[in-house]
């Protein structure tokens, strides 16, 4: 009996750990109210900090594949951080899309366009080649060149996502220094203000790429991931929901609100992000 206590002891000190205490989850709970979602934090080695929902589950990257789509487009000479891909006039699912862009505007805009193209001139072959040496999600780019990462074939979970991350913040992944650097750098989202007198809090900075999909029926998809980066300590995290109305903006919308929430953070050792209205 003792030892069955002990055992038991120990299952609810890994559970606290993992996802933080009960306050923590109602809290989770809340701000996932309109969505089914999954939401995990971790070290910037991948080691779990926060996990909460359904992270194992795969669905289609959306445009979180513009990450790697970047990479595979550097690695193979496809773009450049200068190549211009010029608008053919047509009107576009955006405005914003209605323009020419270059690898920098084409992920912040999310330019579906774009990457179609940076697709094309990758090729079939070594665009799988590169997916399997990421060991990216199932690697299933058999839904066509130019739309596998877009509700088809390729499917991802936040567990996933976040492996992918570690690998390229820890310059883990097969591909040069130079082409991770430029990655990184058009992957940047906002950070703390660090030119004006020291607010004691330490400085901060967020990196990461939206996606939405629209699945059956009414449901759509939509994530954030990437480097949350807080004084001198990264973390990663990956946000999923699924739900009418569900779409990237809304998840970073969400994601932004958990890492301002103290009851939130205080779960993976960080201060609450100072945050513009």
């Amino acid at each position: 009996m003792r030892r069955l206590t002990l055992s038991l002891a120990l299952i609810s000190v890994t559970l606290l750990t993992a996802f933080g205490s009960a306050a923590g989850a109602e809290t989770l709970e809340e701000h996932f109210a309109d969505y089914e979602g999954c939401f995990l934090v971790t070290e910037l080695d991948g080691t779990p900090l926060l996990r909460w929902g359904a992270c194992s589950e795969r669905y289609p990257p959306c445009s979180t594949f513009k990450i790697p789509n970047s990479l595979i487009g550097l690695e193979t000479g496809a773009v450049d951080l200068e190549t211009v891909l010029p608008w053919d006039g047509e009107k576009k699912y955006l405005r914003s899309w209605e323009r020419d862009h270059d690898l920098a505007s084409a992920i912040r805009y999310s330019v579906v366009w774009y990457y179609q193209e940076l697709a094309r001139r990758v090729g079939e072959e070594k665009m799988q080649d590169y997916v399997n040496r990421f060991n990216y999600g199932n690697r299933d780019i058999s839904g066509g060149l130019t739309t596998f990462w877009l509700s088809s074939s390729m499917k991802i979970s936040a567990d996933e996502q976040i492996r992918f991350l570690s690998k390229l913040y820890t310059g883990e992944l097969p591909v040069s220094e130079a082409s991770v650097e430029t990655v990184k750098k058009i992957l940047f989202f906002k950070g703390s203000d660090t030119s004006g007198a020291s607010t004691g809090e330490p400085p901060w900075s967020l990196s990461a790429k939206t996606g939405s999909c629209r699945l059956e029926g009414e449901q759509t998809l939509g994530w954030w991931v990437g480097n949350w980066t807080q004084g001198d300590r990264q973390r990663l995290f990956a946000t999923r929901i699924l739900g009418k109305g569900a779409d990237g903006p809304t998840a970073r919308k969400l994601t932004l609100r958990m890492l301002a929430d103290p009851d939130v953070v205080s779960k993976v050792g960080a201060q609450p992000l100072e945050l513009e209205p």
